[in-house]
């Protein structure tokens, strides 16, 4: 009698030890984890734009709205990061007075003869430009950009 209570408690014991095991595996996420997209420019009300090295200014504020409401619009995801252009062509730099510190705009020319801007965001406290990330889609900023009547060519 003892060798049959003890083969019960055996098989008890694995299916507990079974029941552990499925539990554990079944509360493990193995589901890609989708990350948060953030806009890290959510907050930026453009005030002015500036052509640089020249004295092309606008102040036009139903362009400085457009603006604002593209840069608003932009996500981390939007903002490529990382990726390299070899002999790309410098076509302007603008610079976007805002609200909180300046964004400085780099606009280039790749050899594919697309059209990328780089974002750097200018932090007077401690003088130094944070890369913020390049926008390789632009027809929408471009189109800006030429309605607000920059040159903005090589």
């Amino acid at each position: 009698m003892a060798t049959s209570q003890k083969k019960i408690h055996k098989r008890k014991m694995k299916n507990y030890s079974l029941l552990l095991i499925i539990i554990i595996l079944s509360s493990c996420n193995f589901k890609e984890k989708k990350t948060e997209i953030s806009f890290p420019l959510k907050d930026i009300q453009v005030k002015s734009i500036q052509l640089e090295k020249s004295n092309e200014k606008v102040s036009d504020t139903l362009i400085l709205n457009k603006f604002s409401n593209l840069l608003q619009d932009l996500s981390h995801v939007d903002l490529v990061k990382g990726k390299r252009l070899h002999g790309a062509t410098k076509l302007c730099d603008l610079t976007l007075k805002t609200n909180k510190n300046d964004i400085l705009l780099f606009v280039s020319r790749s050899q594919k003869k697309e059209l990328v801007v780089s974002f750097f965001e200018f932090n007077e406290k401690d003088n130094f430009n944070y890369f913020l990330g390049a926008l390789y889609k632009t027809e929408h900023l471009s189109d800006l950009i030429e309605t607000a009547g920059l040159e903005c060519k090589n």
